[in-house]
């Protein structure tokens, strides 16, 4: 019998056994190592002089639940804003099903507002998953979809040559502006701990005239977790891609792009188009912490990669 009175809510050292342990049963693909709780939830927001907050449910001592938010700096409506980016959360398996989800989500943003740190916090499920309406109970909303596009026609056209890309070795070397409105600022130092310093994986980072493109590998098919600069550079850089994707022998290569992405029409040009056979659409969804006001986007860039962490 489990006993609702016994549970306690609070803030927990993701850098605990217990937290790499129940993080790992709720992410099974995910193989979690201390190497990658430390990168994921210190190394990165130290661009930013804060650390990642992570909130938690125990019946106990059993840690039961966990709720993370990672700081990220926004241009909006012209202003520049902090939010919070919620990601890894989940109930242990044998707690569903009684109301933690939303209980755990209510504590961690109360928490939020008392510390007063962001106006909004931002999430990126997947859409079609069941956490969408155990957010929804919590008081989040709906913001907007996040299409995916992909190439399946991965040709090897010559002017499009890999002889006229580079591999990025430092961002800090890229002249490139982060300030897209309705996108999120993120520095070289930030860029290179996230793409270059990784304690696990290896993601291709390749650069054309002024723009840059980031490719996550998988066994048979590519996924751009971040791409910007000069439109013309970024159009060639998809392109190149696709060359790439033939010389690797990828079946798809693919990303997210929502409707009003700055860069939709490079997307759609370099021949992506709506749908994929890897990867599924997301639903964006945002909760008031300081902010007065719904989040609402005439445009956006997202990186595209925005919930891409493993």
């Amino acid at each position: 019998m489990i006993d609702s009175n016994n549970f306690n809510y609070t803030v927990i050292n993701s850098s605990s056994v217990k937290y790499k342990e129940l993080h790992n049963s709720l992410f099974k693909g995910a193989a979690t190592s201390f190497d990658w709780i430390n990168w994921y939830h210190k190394d990165i927001p130290s661009s930013l002089n804060i650390e990642t907050v992570t909130y938690a449910a125990f019946d106990g001592d059993i840690l039961i639940g966990i709720w993370s938010v990672e700081p990220k700096i926004m241009r909006y409506n012209d202003n520049i804003i902090k939010v919070g980016r919620c990601f890894a959360v989940g109930i242990h398996e044998d707690y569903r099903r009684l109301g933690l989800f939303v209980d755990l989500s209510k504590f961690a943003i109360e928490s939020e507002r008392l510390r007063g740190e962001f106006e909004y916090i931002i999430g990126f499920p997947q859409k079609g998953r069941s956490v969408i309406g155990g957010h929804l109970k919590a008081g989040w909303k709906h913001v907007q979809e996040i299409g995916i596009y992909s190439a399946s026609q991965l040709e090897n056209d010559p002017a499009f040559s890999l002889s006229n890309i580079e591999i990025v070795h430092d961002f800090n070397i890229l002249d490139i502006p982060t300030n897209i409105n309705g996108s999120l600022i993120e520095s070289c130092q930030y860029k290179n701990i996230r793409w270059l310093q990784h304690p696990d994986l290896h993601y291709i980072c390749l650069k054309h005239g002024n723009a840059y493109i980031v490719l996550k590998t998988y066994a048979n098919f590519c996924h751009i977790v971040d791409l910007n600069g000069d439109k013309n550079d970024v159009l060639f850089l998809l392109k190149a891609s696709k060359v790439l994707g033939n010389r690797h022998g990828w079946s798809e290569i693919n990303v997210w792009c929502a409707e009003n992405e700055f860069f939709v029409s490079e997307i759609k040009n370099a021949g992506f188009i709506e749908g994929a056979n890897f990867g599924l659409p997301i639903s964006m969804i945002a909760v008031k912490i300081n902010a007065s006001k719904p989040l609402v986007f005439n445009g956006c860039h997202f990186q595209m990669g925005a919930e891409e962490g493993y």
